[in-house]
């Protein structure tokens, strides 16, 4: 058994305490397994969006349009390849204030139209305590963030289940905190991280898909580049191509009629 604790100890830092967020019910959670712990919460999302059909939300709902709809401008950018930093505002956890973002990537689910992932790359932590900065690798801080999106209802509605978790070992200054406070600080962290993953998401994206909609509604529709033929070309043509003799045209632009060709057009 003594050779299984350094595996056991490992696959704990590297896999987490819990469950995955995807298989965890709505609601927060916080764990505690010797100094280390992990805290995190998962919420149900649904946005109604009405007289919306299952055909126009697998043409809306795209990566860019749930990232712009679900967060802040001001806290999310874009860094390419799906991807988009989410920056979280400064947490305080008991005697700590933490900074972080996360990277997250939103990407179309294979094979499954209208279905939206979320799951994070990277993240960026640092952690400042009254005894000075703290080391975010030599504590195993790890940060998640995951979710799925989808079409609701026939096309009536979209919504999903997103959550967010954080994990790591309490500081020396903290391992004597009683874990009620703890759970309690983690308590505030979960409201605060929750309002900035989830932002006003019924909100963005019910203004966002009217004016998506608005715009495709009001889309000129898709003309021949090709330029008309010019009065009587078309029928000339047909008669030239069935051997009748074409009898010069008559079509002239206005202006003197000096300025007329015999038998032809006005070059």
């Amino acid at each position: 058994m003594r050779l299984f604790l350094p595996l056991l100890a490992w696959l704990t830092r590297v896999y987490g305490l819990g469950i995955p967020l995807s298989s965890r019910q709505p609601g927060q959670f916080t764990e505690f397994q010797g100094k280390r712990v992990c805290f995190g919460s998962v919420k149900e999302v649904r946005v109604p969006l009405a007289g919306a059909t299952r055909e126009e939300l697998q043409e809306y709902l795209t990566p860019e349009r749930v990232a712009t709809a679900m967060w802040d401008r001001e806290k999310v950018r874009s860094v390419g390849d799906g991807c988009y930093e989410l920056r979280m505002e400064k947490l305080s956890f008991v005697m700590l204030d933490i900074d972080s973002s996360v990277l997250v990537r939103v990407a179309r689910e294979p094979d499954q139209p209208g279905v939206i992932s979320l799951n994070s790359e990277s993240f960026s932590v640092a952690a400042q305590s009254p005894a000075g900065t703290l080391s975010t690798d030599k504590l195993g801080i790890t940060v998640r963030v995951s979710g799925t999106l989808q079409i609701l209802d026939g096309g009536r509605a979209v919504g999903g289940q997103v959550g967010f978790a954080t994990e790591g070992d309490l500081p020396s200054i903290m391992l004597l905190t009683p874990r009620p406070v703890v759970t309690a600080a983690s308590g505030g962290v979960n409201r605060a991280v929750m309002s900035i993953v989830v932002g006003e998401f019924e909100k963005g994206m019910t203004n966002d898909f009217q004016a998506w909609r608005r715009q495709r509604e009001a889309s000129p529709p898709v003309r021949d580049e090709a330029p008309a033929p010019l009065p009587g070309a078309a029928a000339a043509a047909a008669a030239a191509a069935m051997g009748v003799p074409v009898a010069a045209s008559s079509f002239v632009e206005e202006g003197d009629d000096d300025d007329i060709g015999q038998g032809g057009w006005l070059l």
